[in-house]
């Protein structure tokens, strides 16, 4: 029933899809083709060893040496070993979860630059909110895809090249 104090919503024009016939696919820059990640080193943490091996195999061919840990204290044994240019981890594990571990990383001076990338099942706003307090640089949820997550990890590991690329040369012309 119609009532006179009540402001009708307006609603937005949705576009005609002959509209969307001019949008462009963004074009790829050199710096985005040419940054390679087979020099690089990634580690995995996940208590289901199903998708430890599913990434694993996956990007077998895009990092020269992928570590593997079953929860947040092997991680980060094998991250003090080893230093991996990358972490990507699930959040819920036995011993030591994602958010302990990125915690962990972020607030150790010799690790903070490592980039802490995880993935969960429970990808509510309260959890992505504690992964990012947490310091974590990004978020996915599960099931992920994986062409998506290799996106981001090298976004990530671009960025933290440049940062390390810009830093050297500022350092060296002051």
């Amino acid at each position: 029933k119609y009532h006179p104090d009540v402001v009708k919503p307006q609603i937005a024009s949705v576009p005609e899809p002959a509209e969307f016939d001019n949008i462009e696919e963004p074009v790829q820059t050199v710096e985005e083709v040419d940054f390679d990640t087979k020099s690089m080193t990634l580690l995995i943490v996940d208590d289901q060893d199903d998708i430890l091996q599913f990434i694993k195999d996956e990007y077998a061919s895009l990092f020269k040496t992928i570590y593997t840990a079953h929860d947040g204290k092997e991680a980060l044994d094998l991250i003090r070993q080893r230093m991996p240019n990358v972490v990507v981890s699930d959040i819920m594990m036995p011993r030591m979860n994602g958010f302990e571990l990125c915690k962990t990383i972020k607030t150790d001076l010799e690790l903070s630059s490592i980039p802490v990338i995880l993935l969960t099942s429970r990808s509510d706003p309260k959890n992505q909110d504690m992964g990012y307090k947490m310091g974590a640089d990004s978020f996915l949820p599960k099931p992920f895809d994986s062409k998506l997550l290799y996106k981001i990890i090298r976004s990530q590991l671009k960025n933290r090249f440049e940062i390390k690329r810009q830093y050297a040369t500022s350092f060296f012309t002051a």
